[in-house]
């Protein structure tokens, strides 16, 4: 059971990078412009750990407002994808993605979950990688890699956000597989930073090197996840 929950974890892993990947625009879409300015990874990683306080914030003073974060996130993700990346009228953009957040959060449905955090963390990781170069994006890797092991193995403060959300609202940014009365999940951002890289690399680099990257990310991937078994917990965005 539990090779088959982290086969599912990867599959979606793929998916979202591949599909990331081929929806990459040739070049940057009217309206919007690349960034090669590598402080930008440092207001990434400050806004991070600013949405992380409030949300643990709000999770302890007010759950239920973590189901109206978790529609907002959705929506706006899924928007991004349909309109900028797959040229939907902007009515027709906002509708569809009102509808897909709902369905994510009104009853909550691993399948549906799934789904509709994949096609949100596409959109962000296209638009991710549109707005940064390859090297603003290789900076935050590197930050967010550091921060995700003191996240996991000093502060905690990530293994408390996931059981704390799902325990309070039901509702965690991540893949989640069950394995009987227990999930194996995949962080949100273990899918959208390296897939924003790949978009880069795409965009400016080429399709063969945008798949090496995702390859050699995906053994990281497999390495992280074979390891997980010994010691559950483990960051993923280091061996990404």
């Amino acid at each position: 059971m539990r090779m088959r929950a982290d086969f599912l974890l990867i599959l979606l892993w793929i998916s979202g990078s591949i599909l990331s990947i081929s929806l990459a625009p040739e070049e940057v879409p009217s309206g919007m412009e690349t960034s090669d300015d590598l402080s930008q990874a440092v207001n990434v990683l400050v806004l991070i750990l600013v949405v992380t306080a409030i949300t643990i914030y709000l999770m302890r003073k007010f759950p239920s407002s973590i189901r109206v974060l978790y529609f907002f996130a959705i929506s706006v993700g899924v928007f991004l994808l349909l309109s900028l990346f797959l040229g939907l009228d902007l009515s027709i953009s906002s509708i569809l993605s009102i509808i897909v957040g709902i369905l994510t959060v009104r009853k909550f449905n691993l399948v549906l979950s799934n789904t509709g955090l994949l096609l949100a963390l596409v959109g962000i990781s296209l638009n991710l990688g549109v707005m940064f170069s390859i090297g603003v994006l290789t900076v935050l890797l590197v930050l967010l890699a550091i921060y995700d092991v003191i996240a996991v193995f000093w502060t905690k403060h990530m293994i408390y956000m996931f059981e704390e959300m799902r325990e309070r609202s039901g509702f965690v940014p991540a893949f989640l597989i069950p394995i009987g009365d227990d999930v194996a999940g995949l962080g949100g951002g273990d899918l959208v930073f390296p897939a924003s890289f790949f978009v880069s690399m795409r965009m400016y680099c080429g399709l063969k090197c945008s798949l090496l990257a995702m390859f050699l990310s995906l053994i990281g991937l497999l390495v992280t996840v074979y390891l997980n078994r010994y010691r559950r917990g483990l960051p993923a965005i280091p061996g990404l």
